[in-house]
């Protein structure tokens, strides 16, 4: 699933009581669904809350598809253990990387985004939130690396037949960036800066992955012939 800025921000008073806050929201026909039930976040909702200066995202849990539902109870069947990587269980320190055009980046796999660029255009940042492991490597190499390397090199899933039974990697979609950089993509965020050396970016396209994190990515220069594939 790829979540841009189209989603919904409901906001909430961190100093509101209980019979306050109800009253306030009672009117409203955009209400924060809640449920007592894992996993049943339909898509990313972007929560603010009033008198702090950032948001607060509940991003959906493990997508109940028929493709994961049978990756994960394979791995959790064979190698408990290691299933439990995959999970987050602290803080996600995000990995750096830049993406050129032509190349790749390898989520494990369970996936990956091409960057496809029709001329010789500047390579894009990636920031990636998420427990899985990370390869970069030429687009035009991913299907023999995945033949050679799935369930071995790129885990997870663990083991070459796990990969097979899960069905391997289906293309989803394009996304051409002229979507959302029709503004110039070195945004300054609302946080000012203290010092220019300390100038902060907005990610201009953040590729959620359902249950296993996200990828944030920000551009800069020329931004013509430039499309993202997951």
């Amino acid at each position: 699933m790829i979540a841009d800025d189209h989603f919904d921000i409901d906001y909430w008073n961190t100093e509101t009581g209980p019979s306050e806050l109800e009253f306030e929201l009672e009117p409203s026909d955009n209400l924060l669904t809640i449920s007592s039930l894992p996993s049943t976040t339909l898509g990313v909702t972007a929560i603010k809350l009033y008198g702090a200066r950032f948001l607060l995202y509940d991003t959906p849990g493990i997508c109940p598809s028929a493709y994961r539902i049978r990756l994960l109870t394979s791995m959790l069947s064979e190698e408990q253990k290691k299933a439990k990587l995959l999970f987050p269980r602290k803080a996600l320190v995000p990995t750096v990387f830049s993406l050129h055009p032509n190349h790749s980046i390898l989520l494990g796999a369970l996936g990956h985004i091409d960057y496809v660029a029709n001329e010789n255009t500047n390579p894009l940042i990636g920031y990636s939130y998420s427990p899985l492991s990370l390869h970069l490597c030429k687009t035009e190499n991913v299907p023999s690396l995945l033949t050679k390397h799935a369930g071995t090199l790129f885990v997870p899933p663990f083991s070459e037949a796990q990969y097979l039974a899960s069905g391997g990697i289906v293309h989803q979609s394009d996304f051409p960036l002229s979507r959302v950089l029709n503004t110039p993509s070195e945004v300054r965020n609302t946080l000012l800066p203290a010092s220019p050396s300390s100038l902060k970016y907005t990610a201009f396209l953040d590729v959620s992955i359902g249950g296993f994190g996200w990828i944030a990515f920000f551009a800069q220069g020329e931004r013509r012939g430039k499309e993202l594939r997951e």
